[in-house]
């Protein structure tokens, strides 16, 4: 009988919660998606909400906790005893800088980082930043390290990259998307659903929402007391999101994996920025021409109602950059991920 060796495996480390938001576990379960029907996927994740552990069950993913803790030598660590020799590691996260990276590298194992603050020297096999916005001159690496750079890489969920669109001319908006990320520490969603509410006109304002959010109990109970107006949408699938983009008029979110979702399904966007490391994806998603950009999401709410009033008005600009969001992405950045891990396997 012919042995036939296990597929390679992929160890994913990264984090999510309260603290940091969903963002750096749903762009790795996009990845992780694009790997499984030739990797092995493995997790390892610090103690966190369980709302973060039924996230990567229902996706399908193994996984195991490490001890939370902010000493990157005692995560490192960890980490490197949940790890095999022959593991290709991936890492997602603020703290895995260039003395984290070196102690994965001595064990001998290749490394990828997914990274899009460019502030550190990279000592990874590769490094990915789908923002459209950056540029190989933006990063410090190694002479052997690959740059995955812009939106033909693109870490987006199966059911986004195999989206089929169904095109349709805007003539007035009726119904807004808001999502102001997992965590929403500032309470965002509220601010702009209370400005939205006061523009007439709008008969449905459709909020994305997590467990993870502080505020989630509060806006429960205001959606509540609106409720013929405003439709809370509770840790949603991605064919459930899909489904709401594909009623709504225009999102407002934030530069971040959302914004590339809404992109991918095409609808009007009205984005800023709520922290530094969504700049890059701003910066890029400006220049294509497929989002208006209002900067500083975290504004006053007078100034929200007046400001998202006359862009709501200007469907000539909102048809615009649904149009050309068309060219945006080709589907096929699964593809070219996939060819590059194929790459780091040692035969």
């Amino acid at each position: 009988m012919i042995n036939i060796d296990p597929l390679p495996r992929v160890v994913i480390r990264c984090d999510g919660g309260r603290d940091i938001g969903m963002g750096h576990v749903v762009r790795c379960i996009a990845l992780a998606e694009m790997l499984r029907d030739n990797f092995r996927i493995y997790f390892v994740i610090q103690e966190t909400a369980q709302h973060v552990y039924d996230i990567l069950k229902t996706a399908g993913f193994d996984y195991v906790t490490i001890p939370s803790t902010k000493d990157f030598h005692e995560d490192l660590t960890h980490l490197k005893s949940k790890m095999e020799s022959a593991d290709i590691v991936v890492l997602d996260g603020y703290n895995f800088r260039t003395e984290y990276q070196v102690g994965i590298k001595i064990s001998g194992n290749k490394l990828v980082a997914i990274d899009d603050l460019h502030a550190w020297h990279h000592v990874a096999d590769v490094v990915i930043n789908h923002s459209g916005g950056v540029i190989g001159e933006d990063y410090d690496t190694e002479r052997y390290s690959k740059l995955l750079l812009g939106f033909r890489y693109v870490l987006l969920r199966p059911e986004f990259l195999k989206i089929n669109r169904t095109k349709h001319t805007l003539s007035k908006v009726e119904s807004v998307f808001i999502s102001m990320g997992a965590s929403d520490e500032h309470n965002l969603t509220l601010n702009y659903t209370k400005a939205l509410l006061e523009i007439h006109g709008l008969n449905r304002i459709h909020l994305m929402v997590s467990d993870v959010n502080p505020h989630f109990q509060s806006l429960i109970k205001f959606a509540e007391e609106h409720k013929r107006a405003i439709i809370l949408h509770r840790n949603i699938s991605a064919d459930e999101l899909i489904h709401v983009l594909s009623i709504c008029d225009i999102a407002i979110c934030p530069a971040s994996t959302i914004s590339l979702e809404c992109c991918d399904v095409g609808i009007a966007i009205i984005t800023g920025y709520t922290a530094d490391n969504q700049l890059g994806i701003l910066s890029g998603l400006s220049a294509s021409g497929v989002v208006i950009n209002i900067g500083n999401l975290n504004v006053p709410i007078l100034e929200l109602k007046s400001k998202l009033a006359l862009l709501i008005k200007d469907t000539a600009l909102l048809n615009k950059l649904v149009n050309v969001q068309q060219e945006l992405f080709d589907g096929n950045s699964g593809v070219r991920i996939r060819d590059e891990f194929f790459e780091l396997i040692d035969f």
